[in-house]
């Protein structure tokens, strides 16, 4: 039992996959809406944390109206992002 085929020192060459993007174009807008919060969410994360690090340093209170504001909107940002992670 003999294989009649040529063999060469070459592999044959492979055909390449047509490139298909994990996110589709109907989901993109979507994806760039999480970002966008997500980015927002950080920033105010930021934010937060100063203030209550200057808190620590001088034992003063910086906690105001605009401080409390920012918490809520920080609570807000985050239930923004969890509905469209969820769906």
């Amino acid at each position: 039992m003999t294989d009649n085929t040529p063999t060469t020192g070459a592999p044959a060459p492979r055909r390449r996959r047509r490139y298909v993007p994990a996110v589709g174009p109907k989901l993109r807008w979507v994806l760039n809406i999480v970002f966008a919060l997500f980015a927002l969410l950080a920033i105010n994360a930021a934010y937060l944390l100063g203030v209550r690090v200057l808190e620590h340093l001088h034992d003063a209170t910086y906690q105001n109206w605009f401080y409390m504001i920012m918490f809520l909107a920080h609570l807000a940002l985050g239930l923004l992002i969890v509905v469209p992670v969820i769906v």
